[in-house]
């Protein structure tokens, strides 16, 4: 079994389909980790929250400022992310991109393509400490993730289970989430 830390700072109902979709693949779990909104170089993550972590960020929360670009959001936290779990256990989803018309395969392939192109020579830093990248359209009520890059998310959790090792002692954690802050807590509490 793999434990996933989906990390967002733009709220759970955002990416609820895309949890949704996750929670269907054999043996994963999902936990939600809100990222505060202000403050993210700070924020850090316990390595006992979770064995793989998937930032999903929002174009339309925040531009599309990743890493290396003016007022980039993540460059100390993906630094971070990398150094706690390492960089096989780390992927980043940038979501709400405007696609083509779902009959358009084609244009959806050229313009993905090129998207990441662009994504990965303006912004290299998100590559260097993730293990996967990915743009995509929607993911709060339906999961707008072409097939192939599908199938890499897959990949990337199968990966997980072949190295992640024991890692037995993340099941005991409860993460309670308060605003612009996160307590990690074993459960059951030590004063029961």
């Amino acid at each position: 079994m793999v434990i996933v830390g989906v990390c967002s700072s733009s709220g759970r109902e955002s990416i609820r389909a895309f949890q949704s979709q996750l929670r269907s693949e054999q043996e994963v779990v999902v936990k939600f980790i809100e990222l505060p909104y202000n403050n993210l170089d700070a924020y850090r993550l316990k390595r006992d929250c979770a064995d793989k972590v998937i930032l999903c960020h929002s174009i339309h929360n925040r531009r599309f400022a990743i890493t290396d670009v003016v007022d980039s959001l993540y460059d100390k936290f993906l630094n971070h992310a990398k150094g706690t779990f390492g960089k096989e256990n780390v992927a980043v989803i940038a979501h709400d991109f405007p696609q083509p018309e779902s009959g358009d395969g084609e244009a959806r392939k050229r313009l993905t393509k090129v998207r990441m192109a662009s994504f990965h020579i303006k912004q290299p830093t998100t590559f260097q400490c993730t293990d996967l990248a990915l743009t995509c359209g929607k993911l709060d009520t339906v999961v707008d993730i072409d097939n192939g890059d599908w199938l890499q998310v897959k990949r990337f959790l199968t990966r997980s289970r072949q190295t992640g090792g024991d890692l037995s002692s993340s099941s005991t954690v409860i993460i309670q989430i308060y605003k612009d802050n996160i307590a990690l807590a074993s459960y059951p509490p030590d004063n029961l």
